[in-house]
């Protein structure tokens, strides 16, 4: 084969793999959307819960301290986004994003969600920002942080992780599917890609060889 034609081949791989690169930053936007709708109505269930299963706490909070819990909290979902954005929305959790390594097929599976099991990276993101209605219910006397308790401190982090069995929206596992689907994809794209610049640099090679 000639230099030409690997070119072709290998710029048809790369034009394959950048399309399928704005698919998956598409889904990877609709995972983080869900996400910040997922939070927003933990965090208010959350903060509901621990006022009404801690009933003798609560009686001892003023009115007007309860009141401003309220105000806090909801100030709080409005900033969800943003705390997604700063947990979720990081380059090191999206293949995409990243440059493809050498060792690709290690990377299979890697998105993969098997009922509630789902993949530690992003869950270990997504109880960071959990953990952020855990740091307001502490401020009011409602909720324990600790090495055993439902919210611990992962230092140096300011905020407390949420540690607690909990399952994720089934929008978010449906983007995380579609995700992992598009992740395989680019994987074999990226293995064709190595194996034609290998072929092409030994095709090289043996021309050299064989001038010499």
């Amino acid at each position: 084969m000639q230099t030409a034609e690997f070119d072709a081949q290998i710029s048809d791989l790369e034009s394959q793999i950048e399309s399928l690169k704005v698919k998956m930053e598409d889904v990877c936007r609709a995972f983080l959307l869900a996400t910040g709708k997922f939070a927003a109505q933990w965090f208010e269930d959350r903060a509901e819960r621990a006022v009404t299963t801690n009933p003798e706490t609560t009686r001892k909070v003023s009115a007007e301290r309860l009141r401003k819990m309220k105000s806090a909290l909801e100030r709080l979902v409005l900033r969800i986004p943003r705390i997604v954005g700063k947990h979720v929305n990081n380059d090191k959790y999206w293949a995409h994003r990243d440059e493809m390594t050498d060792d690709l097929f290690s990377y299979f599976g890697r998105y993969r969600v098997y009922g509630r099991s789902v993949p530690d990276e992003l869950d270990n993101a997504v109880r960071e920002v959990l953990g952020y209605v855990g740091s307001l219910l502490a401020e009011y006397g409602l909720a324990e942080v600790g090495e055993y308790k439902e919210w611990a401190i992962d230092y140096p982090g300011p905020h407390p992780k949420y540690r607690r069995e909990y399952s994720w929206s089934e929008e978010m596992n449906i983007a995380l599917m579609r995700y992992s689907e598009l992740h395989a994809k680019l994987l074999k794209l990226g293995q064709a890609l190595k194996e034609v610049k290998n072929q092409k640099a030994e095709a090289e090679a043996k021309s050299l060889w064989d001038k010499a």
